[in-house]
């Protein structure tokens, strides 16, 4: 097994949906492994730019994964959110007024469908 701490020029990511892989720089900050994205939108831990992204009216439409797009999407297109009195909020509950309100719907899941063919 190779040391997974030996400095690398490159690491090759691979999509677990669609196969597609690309390359990436590592960079070394502050002695922990971080990944130099390309100018997009990125996650938090590893820094990997996020590929089922889009642009509605200025603001970021971002998804981790196909599996938390169909969770968006679920969520968006329900004609009734109820609410029970937690402690702790929800992902869902946390999302910005422009993603959740009614007049902008219709658009926001034509979005979602356009990423779910990605």
């Amino acid at each position: 097994m190779k040391n997974v701490n030996e400095q690398k020029d490159s690491i090759a990511i691979k999509c677990s949906n669609c196969g597609k892989t690309e390359k990436y720089q590592p960079q070394n900050i502050s002695q922990e492994w971080y990944f130099r994205a390309t100018g997009k939108p990125s996650e938090d831990y590893f820094g990997l730019p996020l590929w089922l992204e889009a642009d509605f009216r200025g603001h970021n439409l971002l998804a981790y994964n196909y599996k938390h797009l169909a969770y968006l999407k679920q969520y968006i297109s329900a004609d009734l959110r109820e609410r029970s009195n937690r402690s702790h909020w929800t992902m869902v509950e946390k999302l910005p007024t422009w993603m959740t309100s009614a007049k902008n719907r219709d658009k926001i899941i034509k979005l979602i469908s356009d990423l779910e063919r990605k």
